[in-house]
């Protein structure tokens, strides 16, 4: 990230950032595709441990509930990085194609949602529509956190971020698990 900052994502080479973390360029593609995936590694990272936590969830537990508290206990990673998500934000700000990448990573935090989603929802299949529009909502809402905890300068923590934007969703998913718990 250092070198992303100090010279430019596209004017830094796999080779110099191979050699600033002591390993051979061919070690760094077994590790990452692409040196912009290294941008996306603390991403991946905090994906991982949103599912884990996610994973042991019982169904009992409100979908809003257990989406937030599994994104609440995670988002301590951010606070304890901010300096470089702050680098990151920047660096993708200045490159059209690491933009796109991030919407390509918005994607995979979909992804992530639709199976947690449709555990909790078991009369509407993962195909549904339904599914797929609150796992998008999910994600709007965590990136609008991230957004405005970025816009403050990380004057507030994280996770406080995050509940209030997913707190908007509440009374959709309420209405949703009623519907369901009405159908069956």
């Amino acid at each position: 990230m250092r070198l992303f900052a100090e010279n430019g994502y596209h004017a830094t080479t796999v080779d110099e950032i191979a050699g600033a973390v002591g390993v051979s360029p061919r070690t760094f593609y077994r590790y990452f595709p692409s040196k912009e995936e290294v941008l996306f590694d603390v991403s991946t990272d905090i994906r991982a441990a949103v599912v884990e936590v996610l994973s042991e969830v019982q169904p009992a537990i409100s979908l809003a509930d257990s989406i937030t508290s599994a994104v609440v206990e995670v988002a301590s990673a951010y606070d304890s990085q901010a300096e470089l998500f702050q680098q990151m934000a920047q660096i993708m700000m200045a490159s059209p194609e690491l933009r796109s990448a991030g919407l390509e990573d918005l994607h995979r935090w979909e992804a992530v949602y639709v199976p947690i989603i449709a555990r909790h929802l078991t009369d509407i299949p993962t195909s549904d529509a339904t599914i797929g529009v609150l796992a998008g909502a999910v994600v709007a809402a965590q990136r609008i956190a991230h957004d405005r905890w970025m816009a403050s300068g990380q004057q507030q923590d994280m996770a406080s971020h995050v509940k209030e934007s997913l707190a908007v969703l509440g009374p959709l998913f309420a209405a949703i698990e009623s519907a369901e718990n009405t159908r069956t």
